[in-house]
Formats: structure tokens, C-alpha cells, sequence
């Protein structure tokens, strides 16, 4: 369905560098992110959007729709709707200011809470103030 849509857009507006991808793996889903200018989740609903903070940890800004806890998530911007969409799409392509300070955002909050070191070192801590060792 969507490439049926995209199909219709670049009859209507002319080629665009979009692509839809699916069935990849997860080492090229982490490959195509790092080597994204913008990172969109356009989903309903999502359990754990773990592509968030694999776009984050890479310095790629997001667009996405308020699913889970990504609007509580630095380093992109949350839409309502696909118009916002295209005005937070048309921002992060055109604003080098915003661009880099959604990316540095995202990359150092995912720095500092998102790796393996940085939840092992607040669980130590929890444990250590929780049973007074």
C-alpha cells in the first residue's frame, strides 16, 4: 500500500530520495539507520520502539507518532498528525541548528542512560542506597 502511494506522489510532485524498506535484518536496520539524516516511526502502536534509541545512540533525529514513552524521549519530534509530519520533516531537512541540536540530544541522552555500563551503573547505585551497603 505504501508503494502504491509513493508511486502516486512521484507521479504528482517528481522523485524524492524516499524508500520503504521491510524484511531486513537487524544488523542492516542498524546500518540503514546510521546512515539516515532522519529517522520517522509512523506507527499506532508500539510495545517498545527500540528504533528510537537506535536512531538516538546514532545521532540521527526522529519524527514520530506519541507511541510508548518516545515523547519523553530527547533528540526528535513528536506529530500528531501527517502534516505536522511534514512541517518536523521540512525543519530537520532545512535547519542545520535544530538538526544538530536534536541529534546531540538524542546521541548524549542515549550516551548516558541507554548503554549496557550506564543501566548497570544506576542499578548498582539503586542497590547500594536500597540496602545501605
Amino acid at each position: 500500500r505504501l508503494l502504491k502511494y509513493n508511486n502516486k506522489l512521484k507521479k504528482k510532485y517528481g522523485y524524492k530520495n524516499v524508500e520503504f524498506l521491510y524484511n531486513i535484518s537487524r544488523e542492516d536496520t542498524i546500518k540503514y539507520i546510521r546512515n539516515s539524516k532522519v529517522y520517522i516511526l509512523s506507527s499506532n502502536h508500539e510495545v517498545a520502539p527500540v528504533v528510537i534509541c537506535e536512531a538516538m545512540a546514532s545521532g540521527v533525529p526522529f519524527i514520530s507518532t506519541d507511541v510508548w514513552i518516545v515523547k519523553n524521549l530527547p533528540g526528535g519530534i513528536i506529530v500528531k498528525n501527517i502534516k505536522c509530519m511534514s512541517g518536523a520533516m521540512k525543519l530537520l531537512t532545512t535547519d542545520s541548528v535544530q538538526y544538530k541540536k536534536y541529534s546531540n540530544d538524542g546521541k548524549e541522552f542515549a550516551n548516558n542512560n541507554l548503554r549496557l555500563e550506564a543501566c548497570i551503573d544506576r542499578l548498582e547505585k539503586f542497590v547500594i542506597q536500597t540496602v545501605g551497603v
